[in-house]
Order: structure tokens, then C-alpha cells, then sequence
């Protein structure tokens, strides 16, 4: 079932794994069932670190965001622009 009628560049952001938290892993299933639900659509992630270091994400991960970096979310915003993406999945919890 195509839920679009044309391809589209569809971006998630939020904490993402091998981060261990629950909405890393939401974050992921969600990005993970899109992309094999649509297989035109290209499914970009934007992940939030909360570590200076961040982690070894797979290559569907095209930006990091330092949480604690004002200037990693805007550059984030650069990011998604420059990919031109129709839709920004954001995934949040207060506190994380």
C-alpha cells in the first residue's frame, strides 16, 4: 500500500539507536517501519546526543545534535533543508 502518492524525503529526529533509551528505540522502529512500508521514500535521521563523543550510528543517521549545543540545532536545520524534507518526525520527551 503506497501511502503517498509520490516519493518523498521523510526526516526523524530525535534520540536514536545504539543510544539505550525508549525514545531512541521508538525513534528507530518508526523510521525502520516507514522505510520498508515505503521503499520509494528516502528516510533521513537527525539524532540527539547526550555525550560529547556520540555514538556509532548507522549511516541512515546524516546529522548529530550536541542536546547541550544551541548552534548543533540550528545547523541541524540547515541539515534538513539542505535534504529537503517534506516531513520532520520529532520525537521528544522533557527532561532527556
Amino acid at each position: 500500500m503506497n501511502l503517498f502518492p509520490q516519493s518523498r524525503r521523510i526526516a526523524f529526529l530525535g534520540d536514536f539507536v545504539p543510544r539505550r533509551c525508549g525514545i531512541a528505540t521508538f525513534t528507530h522502529h518508526l523510521c525502520e517501519a516507514v522505510a520498508a512500508q515505503e521503499p520509494d521514500a528516502k528516510c533521513i535521521v537527525v539524532a540527539v546526543n547526550d555525550r560529547p563523543e556520540g555514538y556509532d550510528y548507522p549511516r541512515r543517521v546524516r546529522f548529530e545534535i550536541d542536546h547541550k549545543d544551541l548552534d548543533s540545532y540550528l545547523a541541524a536545520a540547515d541539515v534538513l533543508n539542505a535534504n529537503r524534507a517534506d516531513v520532520l518526525c520529532v520525537q521528544h520527551e522533557f527532561g532527556i
